[in-house]
């Protein structure tokens, strides 16, 4: 039931209203009560904040879990005084009561709480609780004791309540400025524990003095634990023994009986045990809250430190995103864009906020995807991929960007985009310009075919390749017949000519892409048969021989005959570790002069083969 707290609110000229925070029972009784009738939801009106209800029985279950709700009830017996006044004296008892209720929980508050400094160890912070409200339920009482006893001419016995209360209220007054700490629970436990003891033998089987008694293992147990209270609570229960059954026949100052002395025993047993049984568990329920409380700390100061540290990060990575020089891209295994920075942005020329929502590889050039497919499920894989790629603009032309990627989360992937368009059109034309030189360098400037240069570098590479296969090389050396005669008669223009013709006539003989011809010096020529005996090369020699032939270019100037003829001289071996590819040049050599001897416009072998 809801606490009553009843208002009258002025309302209009023919009527009053009460305004009322109660349960719909207590309502219910009210009603019955003013007008002694059962039916009244007629006249029942309720507010729940701005919004009216009409009646109370189409949202009962509303109203039976009404906690601040508003309820206006239309009496005309309200009209009168003395329903007034009435309802202004339960008002008022009702608030006085309740202030006296809570009037121990507002002083306890102010005496624990509103403190200028705690106790660091929580041991004795929670004693210096139970402490106050030891000394709040006992002082009080010890005063009534001490007053009474005085009144009954029993000096003594006040002189030793008002000493237990002077400790107590200075045992207090040091423990709330934290001036000392468990010699105040000893020492006042001492001086109460003297006063039990002293209850007990100046005799009295009435309830006053027992209530002392049974009330020692509570301050035993509560301010000095577990340990110290059995120990103190021991003691006691042994001089109430003593003083119980007289086993030295002391002379007390009054007896007590058997069955009281049993029933005492029962009791303060009873109750030393409830209490240890108490103050255990509690002290380990505390001590594992605690252990709990002190793991929720640092889990607490963990995860503030990880979320301060996430923060900053989260900072950083913004500030990194958003500044970076170079474009940034954040995708998902699919390859679709989550997030991108401005400077990707203006890298493709697309508007703000373009890109994210787009498939990463609908942008790389298809030639680009060809050549190596998408190197998503390798980053995924937790790799680190570096790769050129071409990627669209917004305009539909391609630019080239340097593009690293790596994982950062389960199902995310940074890539970061350098353009180096610059970098790959100077490249480009640097690549072009170094085949363009190296052409230059192979290529002889006259007749178009290998110069001297690339010869020798194939020559050694096809000797080392054929050592280690054990197959043959074969040389033909070729030299025009009578070429300066030709170039003295016809001028050297034609000359020049007539090179670049006999040029394309050898080199479109050769048919294997090893085969090599190429321009040794002036008029002479020299063509490399890789894996070919010296039978293949002597065949070639004179197939090349009839084409020039029958090219009938004229040359007056020859002995040989009217038109332009070749000698060849041919060499063949297998390469070997002693040999020097310049052994078989010489060997051709040898056979080519062997061929200009004999009349030229012939084929001659070399006499011996190298071995």
């Amino acid at each position: 039931m809801l606490k009553p707290c009843f208002q009258i609110v002025p309302g209009l000229a023919s009527r009053h209203y009460l305004e009322c925070r109660i349960s719909h029972h207590f309502l219910q009784r009210l009603a019955k009560k003013l007008y002694n009738i059962n039916d009244f939801q007629h006249k029942l009106y309720f507010k729940y904040l701005d919004s009216s209800l009409d009646s109370i029985s189409s949202h009962k279950a509303a109203f039976n879990k009404w906690s601040s709700l508003q309820v206006f009830i239309d009496f005309p017996l309200l009209r009168t005084s003395n329903t007034r006044i009435a309802i202004h004296k339960s008002q008022s008892i009702y608030h006085n009561l309740e202030s006296m209720l809570n009037l121990p929980g507002r002083i306890f508050t102010r005496l624990i709480i509103n403190r200028d400094q705690n106790f660091l160890d929580k041991e004795i912070e929670n004693r210096f609780r139970h402490y106050t409200a030891f000394c709040m339920a006992g002082m009080p009482i010890m005063l009534i004791f001490g007053f009474s006893s005085l009144m009954k001419e029993n000096f003594f016995l006040a002189a030793v309540i008002v000493t237990c209360f002077i400790g107590l209220f200075t045992g207090w007054f040091l423990l709330y400025k934290c001036i000392s700490g468990n010699g105040v629970f000893r020492f006042n436990s001492l001086l109460f524990f003297a006063l039990v003891i002293f209850l007990v033998y100046i005799g009295g089987e009435e309830g006053s003095k027992s209530l002392w008694v049974f009330t020692a293992p509570l301050a035993a147990f509560f301010l000095l634990g577990t340990i110290e209270g059995a120990i103190w609570c021991t003691i006691t229960i042994l001089l109430c023994q003593l003083i119980f059954w007289n086993p030295f026949g002391l002379p007390l100052p009054h007896p007590y009986s058997n069955s009281f002395a049993i029933r005492f025993n029962l009791a303060y047993i009873s109750i030393s045990v409830i209490t240890y049984s108490f103050e255990y568990f509690r002290h380990t329920y505390r001590l594992e809250i605690e252990k709990k409380n002190r793991m929720l700390e640092r889990e607490i100061r963990g995860r503030k430190e990880y979320e301060k540290a996430l923060k900053k990060s989260e900072e950083q990575y913004k500030t990194v995103f958003s500044q970076a020089a170079e474009g940034i891209m954040v995708i998902d295994p699919d390859g679709h864009i989550l997030e991108s920075n401005q400077q990707m942005e203006n890298s493709l020329g697309m508007p703000p906020s373009a890109l994210p929502g787009q498939n990463i590889l609908n942008l790389i050039h298809p030639d680009d995807l060809k050549n190596q497919p998408s190197q998503i499920p390798f980053m995924i894989a937790g790799h680190i991929i570096v790769i050129e790629r071409q990627l669209r603009t917004a305009e539909g032309s391609y630019r080239f960007f340097e593009i690293s990627g790596n994982k950062i989360g389960e199902n995310t992937i940074l890539l970061v985009c350098r353009d180096i368009s610059k970098r790959k059109t100077a490249e480009i034309a640097l690549e072009k310009a170094n085949l363009e030189l190296e052409r230059i360098a192979n290529i002889d400037g006259l007749t178009q075919i290998a110069n001297r240069r690339r010869f020798d570098l194939r020559l050694q590479r096809e000797w080392k390749r054929l050592l280690r296969e054990d197959q043959p090389l074969t040389l033909i050396i070729s030299d025009i017949d009578y070429f300066k005669q030709y170039n003295d008669l016809y001028g050297h223009q034609e000359g020049d000519t007539c090179l670049i013709t006999i040029a394309s006539i050898l080199d479109s003989t050769l048919q294997r892409p090893a085969d090599l011809a190429a321009r040794f010096g002036g008029e002479e020529f020299v063509i490399l048969l890789p894996n070919t005996t010296i039978e293949g090369g002597v065949g070639k020699a004179e197939e090349m021989r009839k084409r020039i032939v029958e090219l009938r270019i004229p040359h007056n100037g020859s002995i040989v005959g009217p038109y332009v003829t070749m000698s060849f001289g041919v060499s063949s071996t297998v390469p070997f570790k002693q040999g020097i590819p310049d052994d078989l040049i010489a060997m051709a050599d040898k056979a080519l002069y062997q061929a200009k001897q004999n009349g030229r416009n012939r084929v001659e072998i070399s006499e011996q083969f190298i071995l």
